[in-house]
């Protein structure tokens, strides 16, 4: 799927809500920018994506 396929890191607390945006994950770790252990814990770097607030919306 390449560049059409996107990974999603959340991180919600109680100041902010944020969200990693990893567009294209297998080509972020050909280029060394996501490593995975062998117990497949996955670690990025702030080059393989980006941060954005996520948006809330209320009732």
């Amino acid at each position: 799927m390449g560049d059409n396929y996107f990974n999603y890191y959340l991180v919600v607390n109680d100041d902010s809500k944020n969200i990693f945006m990893i567009q294209n994950p297998v080509k972020q770790y050909e280029q060394g920018n996501l490593k995975v252990d062998k117990n497949l814990v996955v670690e990025f770097s702030k080059t393989s994506g980006q941060w954005e607030k996520l948006l809330e919306i209320r009732n």
